[in-house]
């Protein structure tokens, strides 16, 4: 399935002291990608390989929601990318918000990323 919208917070601008508030990007996982890629201050040699070194230096549990949302798309593809940033950078960079589907169907990968992080640490407390 293909990801039709995605709505992602991005935090950079105003870590980065270029923005008074989050950026708000709904459209495409491509142009989100494309305009998070733009916020930041090393972009790489083209956006392939940014892309590719993202998913590489942030890879995806098995058992995360994030991987969940992505699985089937191939590397490479935009929401992918924005999933392993999501995940690697802690959301402090990037936050995955939602996901529609071709289909109409809804995602909410973050939301599923705090349940998740939720159950973590009822684990942790038990031990």
């Amino acid at each position: 399935m293909t990801a039709a919208k995605t709505r992602v917070y991005n935090l950079i601008p105003l870590l980065a002291g270029k923005a008074e508030s989050v950026t708000r990007l709904e459209g495409s996982p491509r142009d989100a990608l494309a305009a998070v890629r733009e916020s930041c201050e090393f972009k790489g040699s083209s956006p392939s390989a940014w892309a590719a070194s993202i998913e590489k230096h942030c890879p995806l549990p098995l058992e995360h929601p994030f991987r969940k949302t992505v699985d089937g798309l191939p590397p490479g593809d935009p929401l992918r990318t924005l999933a392993c940033w999501a995940y690697g950078a802690g959301n402090s960079w990037i936050t995955l918000e939602e996901v529609v589907w071709e289909n109409g169907t809804k995602s909410r990968p973050q939301e599923e990323h705090r349940d998740w992080m939720r159950q973590q640490s009822a684990r942790l407390s038990k031990d």
